[in-house]
């Protein structure tokens, strides 16, 4: 709410905004249940590990399944994998 917004940093709200921008341009593909490309998934990723507020900014996609896409694409031993977990969770 507009609320919780004024407590967050201009930073926060920055990447929420790339976070919400992403998900509409997923959307306005021209079919009727767009598919998630690697490209759309790394980029959803990396904007949620610069904003502790991901998981209430997601709205196409579920959470655990980008923490699943991340397990399975990069391994959970990785060092890349093992920063941005960290930075998901």
């Amino acid at each position: 709410g507009i609320l919780s917004d004024v407590t967050r940093s201009r930073a926060d709200l920055v990447v929420e905004n790339a976070l919400l921008r992403q998900q509409l341009m997923i959307l306005k593909r021209q079919v009727k249940r767009p598919q998630l490309t690697n490209a759309d998934r790394i980029h959803l990723v990396l904007l949620a590990h610069f904003t502790k507020f991901w998981k209430q900014t997601l709205h196409i996609i579920q959470p655990d399944t980008l923490i699943l896409y991340v397990v399975e694409t990069f391994g959970t031993h990785g060092q890349f994998a093992k920063v941005i977990i960290s930075g998901i969770n």
